[in-house]
């Protein structure tokens, strides 16, 4: 594993180095300011990804038993009744189906990262990248070979990226979003949600 550059604090921060199979030492990349991303934006294109649940929601459907309880975030041990289903013939019953698909992680996964790709990479990742260029183009860089350079250049930037969207909460606000809107449209279907 790549060990960590400490923060340069105002003074200049020698790269500390690996050794490569091939016997030639490599700096570790620098590190950049995540950036900030513009959440409300990511919000509005949340609905337009929603159809991703699509498929999962067809392979749901028919294998409910009914009257079917619907718990917050799907768990019935801590969550709170959300509504009562009670037949497949229910006009709320596909958000039903979209509420539970909203639970699983792999499927919400792949609304989230198609916001994210849609939203947020446009806007902020050339930015990211000019940062990190410039964190490469410092002195203590000046002899790493361009190819080395772009592998640091490609780490910076992911490592900023990833850490935007983990402290932005970014993929719990989408499912939020997801939630909100699910339950909005099971309300105006004729579900009595519980308050």
């Amino acid at each position: 594993p790549r060990s960590t550059p400490t923060s340069t604090q105002g003074r200049l921060h020698q790269p500390q180095l690996r050794t490569m199979g091939c016997g030639i030492s490599t700096p570790d990349a620098p590190e950049i300011s995540p950036p900030e991303i513009d959440i409300e934006a990511a919000l509005k294109e949340t609905k337009n990804q929603m159809e991703k649940l699509g498929k999962k929601k067809e392979e749901l459907r028919g294998k409910q038993t009914f009257p079917f309880d619907l718990h917050e975030k799907n768990d019935t041990k801590e969550g709170k009744k959300i509504t009562t289903c009670p037949n497949a013939e229910a006009k709320f019953y596909d958000n039903v189906l979209e509420y539970l698909v909203a639970c699983d992680e792999k499927a919400m996964g792949e609304v989230c990262d198609a916001v994210w790709d849609t939203v947020i990479v446009p806007s902020v990742q050339p930015k990211v990248e000019e940062q990190a260029d410039e964190a490469l183009a410092k002195e203590e860089f000046k002899d790493v070979p361009g190819m080395i350079k772009s592998k640091l250049k490609t780490t910076c930037v992911d490592k900023a990226m990833s850490t935007a969207r983990e402290q932005s909460k970014f993929d719990e606000t989408i499912q939020g979003e997801c939630f909100k809107n699910i339950l909005k449209s099971m309300k105006e279907n004729g579900a009595e949600i519980a308050a």
